[in-house]
């Protein structure tokens, strides 16, 4: 009987088979390291893109910062000018207001009394002069009733001094509004 050796054979196909798996695996290799060496060269060039757009966006972050911190300065400057302004206009009206009493008070005025001070306090005006004859501060009181120049005019004193003058000192509210009623 003829013996077949056929281990040679067998031999061969496992050499082709392991030289095909050495061949597919470097293959494989290959195309993974391909793969990924583009992968890598993709990312770093999107990672340059990514940080350019990550400092432009930072630059863009602090311009609107220095912007936004302009506007609160240009927004405090503001309201404090504002303020200054209500102050001013509200000096100016009340300069207006002296002004005006200054000029309509010495026509109330009887001939033998004159004024010794005159201030404002709370909303309210104190007066206080001297004169001769206790008639005249009764006429002064009249008068200034009758002026609606004030509302609720109230004597804190009247008093005769050792020289004979008599001295009085009277608050009254005054109004921001001419015409306000009055009150004796």
């Amino acid at each position: 009987m003829y013996q077949v050796n056929l281990l040679p054979w067998r031999q061969r196909r496992n050499r082709r088979r392991a030289v095909l798996l050495i061949l597919t695996l470097t293959l494989v290799m290959l195309l993974t390291g391909a793969a990924i060496g583009l992968l890598a060269f993709h990312w770093r060039g999107e990672r340059a893109d990514l940080t350019a757009r990550l400092g432009q966006w930072q630059r863009q972050a602090q311009w609107e910062a220095r912007q936004q911190l302009g506007i609160q300065r240009r927004t405090e400057q503001y309201r404090r000018l504002a303020h200054s302004l209500k102050i001013y206009r509200q000096t100016a009206s009340d300069n207006r207001r002296f002004s005006r009493l200054l000029d309509q008070l010495p026509t109330l005025l009887p001939a033998g009394l004159w004024l010794t001070g005159l201030h404002q306090q709370d909303g309210n005006v104190v007066i206080s002069g001297c004169c001769e004859r206790y008639g005249d501060i009764v006429s002064l009181r009249r008068r200034l009733v009758d002026s609606a120049l004030f509302t609720h005019l109230h004597w804190q004193e009247i008093g005769q001094r050792e020289n004979g003058y008599f001295s009085f000192t009277f608050q009254a509210g005054w109004p921001r509004r001419h015409g306000a009623a009055h009150h004796g």
